[in-house]
């Protein structure tokens, strides 16, 4: 399993058949929301406070970007 799509917290549940699902955020969501608060903390107050429709979009993208990069990292 990829890095990103493994579980970010130990989330696991038993199926019928007696195989593994995991439920619950994976490390790049999780990874995202994290950077998504960090930029809206950091920019929000400033640039945004009027127009969050536009910078929302932005924002996202921005903080998917963020993780996908450290993921890349933390595979080195």
């Amino acid at each position: 399993m990829e890095n990103g799509k493994q579980c970010a917290f130990s989330c696991i549940t038993a199926k019928d058949v007696g195989g593994i699902e995991y439920s619950g955020l994976n490390k790049r969501e999780y990874f995202a929301g994290l950077a998504m608060q960090g930029l809206i903390v950091s920019q929000g107050q400033k640039h945004m406070v009027n127009d969050w429709r536009v910078h929302g979009q932005r924002i996202s993208e921005n903080a998917v970007y963020i993780a996908d990069e450290l993921l890349k990292q933390l595979e080195k």
